[in-house]
């Protein structure tokens, strides 16, 4: 009794004994799947599944990231545009409204100068209106439409893109669901073969427990 009790307390003992249930079961595992061929080609279909499975995780967050990115991409320079328009906005049209001013001056002026050209031997030319707030709103304009055209060629990049690594996440799906099912028929033939081999080996034992050769 001291002696299992002995071997009870030995933490060698435990671990022994959860070796041999292990290697039991294993045993026990590979017997009922059709033998070790069969086992192994199950234990290599599950662990490259998961690799492969782990990889499509791996590269669905770097994937995620990277569409999050461009979206951020895309809404900061588009917050820039708006204010850039806002501001070029206002600077076109208060450039607009002195020269409507500074327009409405020279036509009284030029009217002025029309009744003085009346009078015999006066001869004075009239003032030219100005033009330099209709060329800022034609150069503010002309600057929102390259700004519009290189946003729009921004989100049909980031678009592109996105579509391109969603593209890449359904090949390697499908690639893995085609690799799955390979393996999955190799284990069907490899259990096939194992049951045949079973079946002509049971057979044989048979005929020799009958005593024939």
């Amino acid at each position: 009794q001291t002696f299992f009790t002995t071997l009870l307390a030995n933490p060698l003992f435990w671990i022994a004994l959860v070796i041999g249930v292990l290697i039991m079961v294993i045993y026990k595992w590979i017997q009922s799947v059709g033998g070790i061929q069969v086992a192994w080609l199950i234990a290599v279909n599950v662990i490259m599944t998961a690799w492969e499975w782990l990889k499509i995780a791996f590269f669905t967050g770097v994937y995620w990231v990277l569409d999050l990115w461009g979206k951020m991409t895309v809404g900061l320079y588009s917050a820039s545009v708006a204010i850039q328009n806002f501001m070029g906005d206002m600077k076109a049209n208060v450039l607009m409204i002195l020269q409507n001013m500074v327009n409405g001056a020279i036509k009284i002026i030029n009217d002025f100068i029309g009744l003085l050209n009346k009078i015999p031997g006066v001869s004075i030319d009239a003032v030219s209106q100005v033009t330099f707030g209709a060329t800022a709103m034609a150069e503010n304009n002309a600057a929102k439409n390259a700004r519009a055209s290189d946003l729009d060629a921004m989100k049909a990049e980031i678009v592109a893109n996105q579509a391109s690594r969603d593209a890449s996440l359904a090949s390697m799906k499908a690639s893995v669901a085609a690799s799955k099912s390979a393996r999955e028929m190799a284990i069907g033939a490899a259990k096939v073969e194992a049951a045949a081999k079973g079946a002509a080996d049971s057979q044989t034992f048979g005929l020799e427990d009958m005593g024939m050769p």
